[in-house]
């Protein structure tokens, strides 16, 4: 087993399904001053000693009180279209339909699903909802989104929360993407 600790959040995205995550009942006491869990992680493949530092979760993200989001849906036109620009953002798709519903794509990651669902006929899109992701690079990420159609509303440029920029998608979804500033503490 290996145990791996950090005293900063970092982004659940990381975790991979094929490796067990083991929050231990008697885990050590931590100051108030250390945010840190520490999280036993069988590995189901050989990890490198950076992926291993990537896999830990956030003791705020652990410890959320109810409610939890654990779910966002979005509505397109064309489905196949989108699930285009949000694979470019790193992100997995699997095709689904429940029961007699219509056949959609979703996401699943952590405790978390974002699905991409049909617009139906008369429906009100839902391009008033923003979507916000943490990539490792924003000027790489929108580079990639915008070579595949993505459209920029805010261009990258540093504030107060790190780099950010803001991109639409091919619905006019507004996807703001945040990485840390190369250099800052």
């Amino acid at each position: 087993m290996i145990c791996a600790e950090r005293s900063l959040p970092v982004d659940v995205t990381v975790l991979n399904v094929a490796t067990r995550f083991v929050v231990p009942a008697n885990r050590p006491q931590q100051s108030t001053s250390t945010r840190a869990l520490y999280v036993f992680i069988e590995p189901c493949m050989h990890l490198s000693r950076s992926a291993q530092q990537m896999l830990v979760v956030s003791e705020q993200f652990m410890d959320m009180p109810d409610p939890r989001l654990n779910l966002v849906v979005i509505r397109s036109p064309d489905i196949d279209r989108a699930v285009e620009f949000y694979r470019a953002l790193g992100l997995e798709f699997k095709k689904h339909a429940h029961g007699t519903g219509p056949q959609h794509y979703a996401c699943e990651w952590s405790a978390f699903v974002l699905e991409l669902y049909p617009l139906p006929d008369g429906a009100v899109p839902t391009t008033g909802t923003r979507i916000g992701f943490a990539v490792n690079s924003v000027d790489e990420t929108v580079a990639k989104l915008v070579a595949i159609g993505g459209t920029i509303i805010s261009p990258p440029a540093d504030s107060p929360w790190g780099r950010r920029a803001v991109v639409a998608d091919f619905d006019g979804h507004r996807v703001e993407l945040t990485s840390a500033i190369e250099g800052a503490c």
